[in-house]
């Protein structure tokens, strides 16, 4: 089946630094992958997108209150792809999402960010 065939693609990304300049780089470069994947017709949702904008009202960054509203948006997702920036393996939610993705039986791939600008570069290196 090909990618454009392949129905609605889950985008994690690791996003819970302290760090505001790190978060806002992680929007910047899943923005970008997420534009990119949708020039070429793929169907993707990010839900670090989605939510990064609604956070300034209130709501906490912790995957302990994000995991219900995740969880229900990835079970009605046909595969989740994993964009590996720095710290994508130690984080909870993405570990979290990897395993309700396997329960599940969506197909997962890790993605490369891509070409990045050298100022991010830093950001996707292995740790």
């Amino acid at each position: 089946m090909s990618e454009k065939a392949s129905g609605l693609i889950y985008v994690s990304c690791a996003f819970g630094e302290e760090d505001q300049s790190i978060r806002e780089l992680r929007i910047e470069l899943v923005s970008r992958f997420c534009a990119q994947k949708m020039r070429e017709g793929v169907i993707v949702f990010s839900p670090l997108i989605h939510n990064y904008h609604i956070l300034k009202y209130g709501l906490p960054i912790g995957w302990d209150y994000w995991e219900k509203f995740n969880k229900k948006l990835l079970e009605r997702c046909d595969r989740l792809y994993v964009l590996k920036l720095k710290g994508w393996e130690k984080s909870i939610g993405i570990q979290a999402e990897i395993a309700i993705a396997r329960s599940l039986d969506i197909p997962i791939e890790y993605q490369e960010p891509g070409a990045l600008e050298n100022e991010t570069i830093s950001l996707t290196k292995k740790s």
